[in-house]
C-alpha cells in the first residue's frame, strides 16, 4: 500500500484535474476491488483491449 497516496500515482492519475479530463478513458478499464481494503487493482491481463 506504499503507493496509496496520489503523489505516487502515474502521471495520468496524479491530480484531480487530470483524472477528470481522462474520466471517459478510465470507464473502459476492468478493475478488481481488494476485499477489506480501500483499493482496486488494474491488471494488464484484464485490459488487453486498452492501448499502451
Amino acid at each position: 500500500m506504499e503507493n496509496a497516496h496520489e503523489r505516487h500515482w502515474p502521471q495520468g492519475l496524479s491530480t484531480l484535474e487530470t483524472r477528470q479530463l481522462n474520466r471517459r478513458h478510465y470507464e473502459s478499464y476492468i478493475c478488481r476491488r481488494i476485499v477489506g481494503k480501500q483499493a482496486v487493482v488494474v491488471l494488464g491481463c484484464d485490459n488487453r483491449h486498452m492501448d499502451q
